[in-house]
């Protein structure tokens, strides 16, 4: 860090801020310029091959690491080594409820673990209209697979 005395122009003096500084990803930070002096451009490295030219921009990380950013306000400019750290989400564990399989037909399916959502009673319900509704999945089934062919011969 540094400051620029060019010939009749006041010293300037880059700094910055950013927040947050650590979560989980996605992570999305600000940085808030602070520089003191005749900034007229800025420039901004967030260390995951990103960059920016706005004075204070928001920058979202995709990926788990530690980043160096680097701000640059026209001829100064500052380095934060290891300044953002960015996690992996944590998991967390959820309690679906049983579908009734009690077979389990590979290990680790359904049958196995016992999740899912419980069986409608009745299953199926007729429509009157030559379908049937699977009350499980909410799909609508034809009856006869035969009738569109005489439906397209009417």
């Amino acid at each position: 860090m540094g400051a620029y005395e060019g010939a009749g122009s006041p010293s300037i003096s880059a700094d910055f801020t950013c927040t947050p500084l650590s979560g989980s990803a996605p992570l999305t930070t600000s940085c808030t310029d602070a520089s003191t002096g005749d900034v007229t451009d800025w420039s901004w490295d967030f260390g995951d091959r990103i960059t920016s030219t706005l004075t204070s921009p928001t920058h979202t990380y995709t990926v788990t690491g530690t980043f160096t950013v680097t701000g640059t306000g026209s001829s100064d400019s500052l380095t934060r080594p290891d300044y953002i750290v960015v996690s992996s989400a944590t998991l967390t564990a959820v309690n679906l409820p049983r579908t009734g399989q009690l077979i389990a037909y590979y290990p680790g399916d359904d049958g196995d673990i016992q999740a899912g959502v419980g069986w409608p009673t009745p299953r199926f319900t007729d429509n009157g209209d030559g379908t049937v509704m699977d009350n499980l999945t909410g799909l609508v089934w034809l009856q006869d697979v035969n009738c569109i062919n005489r439906l397209v011969a009417q």
